[in-house]
């Protein structure tokens, strides 16, 4: 029998909203399902309720078939059409690849914005594939992540080489230059919390990277990386930007980060740019 351990400060629609995911999955997974967890902004104290995720990661025991992914797929743009300000992302894992730590981590069903639209439009579902990003989303849900329903997370065997990490984290940075146009603040707090995990080895918010960077790298750094806090938080004042400034501190920090990765495991890795493909 599977208890519920969830216990967390959240506003009232949030918690309807997750606690709503967890009952569906339950019914449609039933004995299959091993537990449901929320990683990301939700449990690092950085939520935004006008544009965050809802982030999770669905553990089951089995294999799940075309009907079943179609259900859930179906059950989370229900509980998205009742509550349309946040959009959910989930992953669903096998139990068995979480304990290997296999890098790329494979999945069974992937559920975003992006693969709702496409399901609409062709009827395809995102399934039966590998993401990058899955290791060091299981690394957060293991330092700070929150069980909604089913297995304690200390329980779950979820095994993490660092540098598979490093790997996963290295594949989350690989923007375009559109990407400093259209989300400045996402690339270069997302750089400033990498550079804090090198420093300190702590798995941090965006919000917490870029507090962290403050006072680190000069005061020109510090103006951009507060605006960035600012736009981020949807808070405060943000001071005209400028995108080539911007795109040069990205630049400079991704260097950095690239220079910490060579200082430790000294491999000749493809080196991430802001020229790369864009990000699906």
């Amino acid at each position: 029998m599977k208890s519920k351990v969830y216990v967390m400060k959240m506003n009232r629609k949030i918690e309807i909203v997750v606690n709503s995911i967890a009952n569906g999955l339950k019914t449609i997974l039933d004995a299959n399902l091993e537990g449901v967890y929320l990683h990301g902004s939700l449990v690092m104290g950085c939520f935004n309720p006008k544009t965050s995720d809802i982030d999770l990661i669905v553990i089951v025991k089995e294999r799940i078939d075309d009907d079943c992914k179609r259900n859930i797929v179906e059950y989370l743009m229900t509980v998205e059409k009742e509550y349309p300000e946040n959009d959910i992302e989930m992953s669903i894992v096998l139990e068995h690849f979480i304990q290997l730590g296999t890098h790329p981590m494979p999945f069974l069903l992937h559920y975003s914005k992006l693969h709702k639209e496409n399901y609409l439009e062709n009827g395809k579902l995102c399934e039966e594939s590998i993401d990058p990003d899955l290791i060091s989303h299981l690394a957060v849900t293991r330092s700070r992540g929150k069980c909604i329903y089913g297995k304690a997370i200390d329980n779950l065997g979820i095994c993490i080489k660092e540098v598979d990490f490093i790997d996963s984290v290295l594949n989350d940075l690989e923007y375009d230059e559109n990407d400093i146009l259209d989300q400045p603040e996402y690339v270069i707090l997302n750089l400033c919390r990498t550079l804090k995990y090198f420093d300190d080895h702590s798995f941090s918010s965006k919000l917490e990277g870029g507090e962290w960077a403050i006072g680190k790298y000069g005061s020109k750094f510090d103006n951009v990386i507060m605006n960035m806090l600012s736009k981020y938080s949807d808070s405060g004042r943000i001071e005209n930007m400028d995108n080539e400034v911007n795109k040069n501190i990205a630049s400079n920090l991704l260097k950095e980060v690239m220079n910490k990765v060579d200082a430790i495991y000294s491999v000749n890795r493809k080196r991430v740019t802001l020229q790369n493909v864009k990000k699906n």
